[in-house]
C-alpha cells in the first residue's frame, strides 16, 4: 500500500534525531500506536497492540525521560518536514499559521503545570472553574482554502511555569498567554527564514501581540515577517489618522483624529461598503466589506480594520498589514476554524492529552480549584526531576501532534487510494479529502496486516522484534537517571 510505505519513509527521516536506534524504534512504536489504537487512553492503551507486558510499559515511560532525544530539534525537524511536502497554503508568498489555546482537565495532585482554569462555555454541565493544563498549539494550514487541514507544528504548556522556573520575573515583565503563542510563531518564522500570516481569535486582539509581531522584520523586504489577523472585540474604538496641516501651526501636531466606535461603522458608513464574492468557511458568497486604516490607541500606531457583513453577521478584523486585501483577510479568518477541528482530533481521535506523568517532588495540590498564586515551586535540588516530568508531558503531546500530522499528509497525498481502501459505511461524504478518522481506520487495518504478516516490511520487523524481545531492549537502552514518580 503506498500510504503505508509513505508512513514508513516519513518515520525514517526522524532517525538522526535520536542518538541510538533503539529510542528511534520506540518513537516509531509510539507513533504507530497512536494510529492503530481504537480507544486511546495514554501509554497503557498502546501495550495491547504490541502484546507488551508491565515491564514494556515502564520502558515506554522511561522513553519520555530519556536523554537520547530532545524536544526542540524534534519540533524543528517536523516543521521542516511538513514544509518540504509542498502542501502548505501560501497567500501572497506567506504561509498561514493558526494558533489557539486549549484547556485539558487534569485531576492530578503531583503533576507539574496543573493550575486552576476558567471555562467560558455556556454549557451548565461544565464547572466554571476546574484544574488542568493550559496548552498553546500552533498549526500550519495545508491543502487549499476550500479543503484544508490545520497540521499541528508545536504544542507547549503555557501556565504553571513556576514549577520549572521559580525565578520568574515580576508580573509587569512576564510573558502573557497570548505572547507565548506569538513566540512560537516567531520561532517558526526565524527557523525557516520565511514570512507568514498568523490567524488568531479575539482573545489575541491586544497591543502586546501586535508589538511583538512588529519586532521582527525582514531587512530585504523592509516589512515584518509575521502579520497578525484577528477579530476585534465589540467594545473597541479607533481613531482617524489626522491629516497634516496645510499651514504651520503652533503646538504639537495631532496624533489622533476623530474617535470611531467600530461596530457603529456598519450603520453610519453602510453606503461605502463594497459587495464582492469571498470564500467564507469553504463556500463562496457575496460579502459587503469596507477597509480602513485607523489609529489604535493601545498600540499608538495605525492598523488595518476590515468591516465585513456576511451571512453569519457583521465582523471586524484587525491586521498590522496596512495593504491587506479584505477578501484575503476574510477567507483566512474563516479558515481559522480548522484549528478547532485539529484540537478536537487531538483530543477525541488520538487521545493526545491522555498522559499521566507526575513527580513526587511536586508539592501535593488540592483537587479543588484554588488561586494560582498559591502554587509553590519545588526545591531547587529537585528542579531537574520536575523539569523531566514537564518535558515528558510536552513530548507525549508532541508525538501525538506528529501522528495527526502524518494522517493529514497521507490524506492530502493519497486521497483517492484511501477512499478505495476504506471499507466502512459513511452516510454523507462532506469533502473530497478523507478525514483524519478515515485515514486512521485505513492505516490501522494495513498496519495490523503488516504486523501479523509472515514477512513484514523492514521497519515493522524491527519494531516487532523490539516488542517481542524485551530482554534485548534492556541491553540496548541507555542508562537513564532514576525517574521520579
Amino acid at each position: 500500500m503506498p500510504a503505508l510505505l509513505y508512513l514508513y519513509q516519513m518515520l525514517e527521516t526522524f532517525r538522526h534525531q535520536f542518538s541510538r536506534r533503539t529510542p528511534w524504534l520506540l518513537f516509531c512504536l509510539i507513533i504507530i500506536g497512536f494510529i492503530v489504537t481504537p480507544h486511546p487512553e495514554g501509554l497503557s492503551s498502546l501495550c495491547p497492540f504490541w502484546l507488551s507486558h508491565d515491564t514494556d510499559y515502564h520502558r515506554l515511560l522511561h522513553f519520555f525521560h530519556s536523554c537520547a532525544w530532545q524536544l526542540e530539534p524534534l519540533i524543528a525537524h517536523w516543521s521542516g518536514l511538513v514544509l518540504n511536502q509542498h502542501l502548505a497554503v501560501e497567500v501572497e508568498g506567506r504561509y498561514i499559521l493558526l494558533g489557539d489555546h486549549t484547556a485539558v482537565v487534569k485531576d492530578a495532585r503531583r503533576m507539574p503545570g496543573v493550575v486552576t482554569l476558567h471555562q467560558h462555555s455556556e454549557t451548565q454541565s461544565k464547572p466554571t472553574y476546574f484544574r488542568g493544563h493550559y496548552w498553546g498549539v500552533l498549526g500550519l494550514l495545508t491543502g487549499s482554502l476550500q479543503e484544508a487541514f490545520c497540521t499541528p507544528l508545536e504544542a507547549r504548556l503555557h501556565q504553571g511555569l513556576v514549577h520549572i522556573d521559580p525565578a520568574l520575573p515580576s508580573d509587569a515583565d512576564r510573558d502573557t498567554q497570548s505572547t507565548r503563542l506569538l513566540h512560537m510563531a516567531l520561532a517558526f518564522v526565524k527557523r525557516h527564514g520565511t514570512q507568514a500570516f498568523l490567524v488568531l481569535d479575539a482573545f489575541f486582539a491586544s497591543a502586546n501581540v501586535f508589538e511583538l509581531a512588529n519586532s521582527y522584520w525582514a531587512i530585504e523586504l523592509k516589512q515584518p515577517c509575521l502579520y497578525i489577523i484577528t477579530r476585534a472585540k465589540k467594545n473597541y474604538r479607533a481613531y482617524l489618522i489626522p491629516q497634516a496641516p496645510t499651514s504651520p501651526r503652533a503646538g504639537r501636531p495631532r496624533k489622533y483624529g476623530d474617535k470611531i466606535k467600530l461596530y457603529e461603522v456598519f450603520e453610519t458608513q453602510r453606503a461605502q461598503f463594497i459587495d464582492a464574492v469571498c470564500q467564507v468557511y469553504g463556500h463562496e458568497e457575496t460579502v459587503a466589506y469596507l477597509a480602513l486604516n485607523l489609529m489604535w490607541k493601545p498600540l499608538k500606531a495605525p492598523l488595518r480594520f476590515i468591516f465585513a457583513i456576511t451571512s453569519r453577521g457583521p465582523i471586524v478584523l484587525m491586521s498590522n498589514d496596512l495593504s491587506l486585501q479584505p477578501s484575503v483577510a476574510i477567507a483566512l479568518y474563516c479558515a481559522r476554524v480548522r484549528v478547532e477541528t485539529m484540537l478536537a482530533m487531538l483530543k477525541g481521535l488520538l487521545g493526545t492529552f491522555a498522559y499521566r506523568f507526575w513527580s513526587r517532588y511536586i508539592e501535593r495540590q488540592s483537587r479543588k480549584p484554588k488561586k494560582n498564586a498559591t502554587l509553590k515551586a519545588p526545591h531547587h535540588d529537585h528542579l531537574e526531576a520536575v523539569q523531566s516530568t514537564w518535558n515528558a508531558c510536552e513530548g507525549f503531546v508532541m508525538l501525538g501532534c506528529i501522528a495527526l500530522g502524518l494522517l493529514q499528509l497521507i490524506a492530502l497525498h493519497y486521497d483517492t487510494h484511501i477512499w478505495l481502501t476504506f471499507t466502512r459505511f459513511l452516510r454523507t461524504r462532506r469533502r473530497a479529502l478523507p478525514s483524519e478518522r478515515t485515514v486512521k481506520a485505513v492505516l490501522a487495518q494495513e498496519l495490523l496486516k503488516d504486523f501479523y504478516r509472515l514477512k513484514p516490511r523492514a521497519m515493522m520487523q524491527e519494531i516487532r522484534d523490539l516488542a517481542r524481545h524485551p530482554d534485548d531492549l534492556d541491553e540496548q537502552t541507555e542508562r537513564l537517571p532514576q525517574r521520579q514518580l
